[in-house]
């Protein structure tokens, strides 16, 4: 990987604080805090997926999508399947052990190491099929699909508005009503519903090909119901050439309206919008989906959310069984050059995607292989897409504030989160300032983006008593560094550290939104342990809100339990019914709990935003965490996130 620079998201921020694709949330949109969905580089839609412009008449153009505002919930499958059961239903916890071959440390990153290792034939040399209609058509950035294909040019067409539609060959089906959220959607026969391979039983890990002998997308939302109870639902599917034009155009509208020239704009929206020509969905064979959450309704809108879901863990373990893999992984956006899209497949058939699974290859990077195609090159011009970020999470051992003793062998550890979209790849971490306690430059061999481990140093304490100060900081694999900085703070004493109780949490809204119709954080419960026997902070000890004119009657009476704790993680249900205490963009909140914490208690911070509380649903803010032995500190970095909620750990207590 060539060396890159820092890069940061410029006006679509909004994709670099969600564990949270690119893109679910485009933006912060202010007001009431709707939020309106990122189309992805297949999705390219909001909430809708302009379903009144896809499924209705001829018309190629239009201003903006439709107010569709969001999947309807389709009705409950639960009564009646609709379809045969097998008495021998797979659960995943019968799986016969799979001994995985020994891999490299840097297997992940490591493009030419899992090519090498992959001994499918799908990576031999062949040429690109010209027909679109092949399963392993290439389409990327640089390749596209006809514009005729499969409906004639300029038509919007699709089975779901007729059964007669234009003279010319295809294989398109409309997707039955209780699998489709929204307006209904359409997918060539092949990738929705085909006979399962006669040729073989199992995936390469065991897992039973199909389910009662049929691939694609309806065998995996049988499968997906009879195995594990999980509904999913079509968000989207087949989409001409002429609605994604119309979509993108939308877009690049947007970008603009936000202050992007419109040569900012066009590569800002085709980092998460197909260009015309250009996206997966034209095929036919692509899907965005959903799921009913466990409360029973229908998650809303595309989020980078929906990949920690219950529902799509399943679909990413089992997708391959039914010929059906992930396009736009949070580690591969280099390689895509799209954003992370965890509801965004494509049906590719059995053997391909069995063979990207065990090789751990995307579309692009084995249909790049096949077909000796070059690697996509960044966005030229504008930094939209690739950028460095790391997320620290908690500080495991040796924290700030610890104690110890003269010459003492010590190990401090950092946890920390890939928050960028480049994978770290054999870069360092060394230190950049302060007292130089230990000058090692610690290897990091590989850490996918979206992933957490953990960064370690050990040293000899200094043999002088004393406070002891120094930063560290991540450097790529060409010795640029990361913005971020870790820090180490530490006292070397032969007597005892002091006793100390450990009763106050500070919550600082680092989100600056002072202004408009959301004004920053607004902290609905501070919850110690929750779901086992919680106890929730209700005396405040400090507060300040900004600007002046955001007003909390009374911050102890409104910081309360929770009016719909119990509905999340279902953040498109719950709903606030009383008061809450708000921080105004740059405010903070201190709380004292009951019974002091200890290391590795665990912290829901609840946020409105997120939740339906009369007119709409608030921006997600950014919050950091702190403990402290004091109402005034000392402070010791908990924790940062996004709300809705921050589940944080307390760390390694001095």
């Amino acid at each position: 990987m060539p060396a890159r620079a820092p890069i940061r998201i410029l006006t679509f921020a909004t994709i670099a604080l969600l564990a949270a694709c690119g893109g679910n949330e485009k933006r912060n949109s202010g007001g009431t805090g709707s939020t309106t969905d990122a189309a992805d580089a297949g999705t390219d839609a909001p909430i809708s997926d302009v379903g009144g412009t896809e499924t209705g008449g001829t018309d190629a153009g239009f201003d903006a999508p439709p107010s569709d505002a969001g999947p309807d919930a389709p009705e409950d499958v639960s009564p009646d399947l609709g379809f045969d059961v097998p008495e021998d239903v797979f659960r995943e916890d019968t799986l016969p052990d799979v001994v995985e071959p020994e891999r490299p440390d840097d297997w992940l990153c490591n493009r030419d190491a899992r090519v090498a290792a992959c001994d499918s034939p799908l990576i031999d040399p062949s040429p690109a099929p010209e027909d679109p209609s092949e399963l392993l058509f290439y389409v990327n950035r640089w390749n596209q699909v006809p514009d005729d294909y499969p409906i004639p040019s300029g038509s919007t067409w699709t089975p779901c508005d007729a059964p007669d539609g234009p003279d010319v060959p295809h294989d398109l089906v409309c997707i039955p009503d209780r699998y489709a959220s929204g307006p209904p959607r359409a997918l060539r026969q092949v990738a929705w519903s085909s006979p399962a391979p006669t040729d073989r039983r199992s995936t390469w890990d065991g897992r039973p090909v199909g389910f009662n002998g049929r691939v694609g997308f309806e065998a995996m939302f049988q499968a997906a119901r009879a195995e594990a109870g999980v509904d999913l639902f079509v968000v989207s599917g087949f989409r001409s050439h002429a609605t994604q034009e119309g979509l993108h155009e939308y877009y690049v509208e947007q970008e603009m309206a936000d202050g992007a020239t419109e040569e900012q704009a066009r590569i800002l929206a085709s980092t998460y919008s197909a260009r015309p020509g250009h996206s997966e969905h034209q095929l036919g064979t692509t899907a965005d989906l959903t799921y009913r959450t466990e409360t029973g309704s229908v998650f809303q809108g595309l989020d980078q959310i929906m990949g920690a879901s219950t529902a799509f863990q399943w679909v990413f373990r089992n997708a391959h069984r039914f010929g059906i893999v992930l396009t736009y992984d949070a580690h591969r956006v280099v390689e895509t050059q799209y954003v992370y899209e965890p509801w965004h497949f494509r049906y590719v058939g059995v053997d391909a995607a069995d063979a990207m699974n065990s090789c751990a290859l995307n579309t692009e990077e084995l249909l790049a292989e096949r077909y000796g195609a070059d690697d996509l090159p960044p966005y030229e011009g504008y930094d939209a897409i690739l950028y460095h970020d790391l997320e620290l999470l908690e500080h495991v051992s040796l924290g700030p504030g610890a104690w110890v003793a003269p010459g003492e062998r010590v190990t401090s550890t950092w946890r920390v989160r890939n928050a960028g979209s480049i994978n770290w790849w054999r870069y360092t971490l060394a230190r950049i300032g302060g007292d130089a306690v230990d000058d090692s430059v610690i290897d990091i061999a590989c850490v996918p983006a979206n992933r957490e481990t953990e960064l370690s140093i050990t040293f000899d304490a200094p043999s002088i008593e004393g406070t002891y100060e120094s930063e560290w900081q991540v450097f790529d694999d060409g010795g640029v560094g990361f913005d971020d900085t870790l820090s180490l703070d530490f006292t070397v004493s032969s007597d005892p550290p002091p006793e100390r109780e450990w009763r106050w949490i500070r919550i600082d809204d680092v989100s600056e939104a002072v202004g408009g119709g959301d004004p920053g954080a607004d902290i609905d419960a501070i919850v110690v342990d929750p779901g086992a026997g919680e106890t929730y902070a209700t005396r405040v000890t400090g507060y300040a809100a900004t600007p002046a004119s955001v007003v909390s009657d009374d911050p102890d009476a409104a910081l309360g339990a929770p009016d719909a704790f119990d509905a999340w993680p279902d953040v498109s249900t719950c709903r606030v019914d009383t008061g809450f205490v708000s921080l105004g963009g740059t405010g903070f909140l201190v709380v004292e709990v009951a019974n002091p914490l200890e290391t590795g208690d665990r912290i829901a911070v609840l946020e409105v935003g997120g939740c339906d509380f009369g007119s709409g649903t608030a921006i997600l803010d950014d919050l950091d965490v702190f403990i402290g032995s004091s109402a005034e500190g000392p402070w010791v970095p908990a924790g940062t996130g996004v709300g809705p909620r921050l589940d944080i750990r307390v760390p390694a207590l001095p």
